[in-house]
């Protein structure tokens, strides 16, 4: 290569990178220094209220229990008898 071609290279180079400067400053901008406004967070509390006694209660069925049906076994469970 000539010393002019490299020179055109590098010049084309410049140029472009002061294009692309610009461009990209224009489409994305300058930050701005104004504070964000944010929700104040309200602190999670430690204590519960007690659960309804109508859903947890020492009484309910327990569906981790296997059933056990009395020892009968059926082949057809749902035969008329």
């Amino acid at each position: 290569m000539k010393k002019n071609d490299i020179a055109s290279l590098v010049l084309i180079a410049a140029i472009a990178g002061v294009v692309a400067y610009f461009t990209a400053n224009a489409l994305v901008g300058q930050p701005k220094n104004n504070p964000v406004q944010v929700e104040k967070v309200i602190s999670i509390q430690d204590n519960f209220p007690t659960p309804d006694p109508r859903v947890f209660n020492d009484k309910s069925i327990d569906p981790t229990v296997e059933i056990n049906n009395d020892g009968q076994q059926s082949i057809a469970p749902f035969a008329d008898r």
